[in-house]
């Protein structure tokens, strides 16, 4: 999994559990041991990351829960482990995103969805049924988006629990926020979307094959990369065009986007580089 975020940062999680920070293309740090409860360390994994608006702190969750990493150093700021239902069921954090004045929303496996401050105390929590998996927060507009493998919905998020707005049926897997615009790409497993925020009117849409539901936008918003079963597509935001492709030398699972062009994340446990 790769997570870029401001000044040319990258977080890249591995399938072992293993978390690494780049910056200017080059690894910073790398951490282990997010994950070192003896029932799951050997299945550990992350489920989704997210920088804070500054670049200056790293939200991680996945089967250690949910943790807070100083962007620069990777030092823990804080951390709250998975929850327990029942005493034996763990829940587990699906997705993470920057929400409302610089704080968190974390999606839970048992439906709960939580706002978090910045030191990672709960302040807010909604129950839904069908909690998302991928999420995205417009600050601009004050509107959370979201997929749960069911629906992608939008909702207003300037009252706590947020006011649902719209909804459309689908197996929605996959949302990515697109800077400086009123609009987010959303996959299904069939397709790629551009919705509105506030409506989720169908913008544009490209048919693809199925394929990791991995998508990225560039810093600047002017182009969407997603993930196809044996090269990663490049299209123009603004009417989803295709721009170009690359073909890594392994199977594409990721693909983040900085200044100077993609970070693919690759099934042989590497990373490759590819310009703008």
């Amino acid at each position: 999994m790769l997570v870029s975020g401001p000044d040319s940062l990258v977080a890249a999680a591995d399938l072992g559990g293993g978390l690494s920070m780049y910056a200017d293309r080059r690894e910073v740090w790398r951490r282990t041991d997010l994950d070192l409860d003896a029932k799951t360390r050997d299945a550990a994994r992350v489920t989704d990351m997210a920088f804070d608006l500054d670049g200056e702190t790293l939200v991680v969750v996945g089967s250690h829960g949910v943790v807070a990493l100083d962007a620069k150093t990777g030092e823990t700021k804080w951390a709250r482990k998975r929850r327990w239902i029942f005493g034996f069921l763990s829940d587990l954090p699906l997705t993470v995103c920057a929400g409302p004045d610089s704080d968190y929303v974390v999606a839970w496996s048992s439906g709960r969805v939580e706002r978090m401050d910045s030191k990672g105390l709960k302040k807010r929590h909604w129950i839904d049924n069908s909690a998302p998996e991928s999420m995205v927060y417009v600050e601009s507009l004050g509107i959370l988006c979201g997929a749960d493998g069911y629906s992608v919905r939008s909702w207003d998020a300037s009252v706590w629990p947020p006011v649902e707005q719209a909804s459309l049926v689908g197996r929605w897997v996959k949302v990515v926020a697109v800077p400086g615009t009123e609009c987010f790409v959303a996959r299904r497993l069939d397709a790629v979307f551009c919705l509105d925020v506030r409506t989720l009117d169908v913008l544009w849409s490209m048919p693809g094959p199925v394929a990791h539901p991995a998508m990225a936008v560039s810093p600047d918003g002017a182009l969407v990369a997603w993930v196809g079963p044996s090269a990663v597509f490049v299209h123009d935001v603004a009417d989803g065009k295709l721009v170009h492709s690359i073909s890594p030398r392994s199977r594409p699972l990721s693909v983040a986007g900085d200044a100077d062009g993609w970070f693919l994340g690759l099934a042989d446990g590497s990373l490759e580089f590819s310009e703008r």
